[in-house]
């Protein structure tokens, strides 16, 4: 069952269902990968931070994940 994405998936949990998303994340220099509060942070808040499209983002994990 493919997971359900959205602005409140944790990063960490993501990353752990689907390590070859981490390629979408170096690709948009975000460097959530291996960074200790992942766990705690979703992936709305990462890409606000890191000034990324949350939608355009999703879109393509979406595409990673089937």
């Amino acid at each position: 069952m493919a997971m359900q994405l959205s602005a409140d998936t944790i990063v960490n949990d993501l990353l752990q269902k689907h390590p070859n998303c981490a390629q979408i994340f170096l690709d948009h220099k975000m460097l959530c990968i291996g960074c200790p509060v992942a766990r705690f942070h979703d992936i709305g808040y990462a890409c606000e931070k890191h000034g990324v499209d949350l939608a355009v983002f999703i879109s393509q994990l979406k595409g990673m994940t089937g």
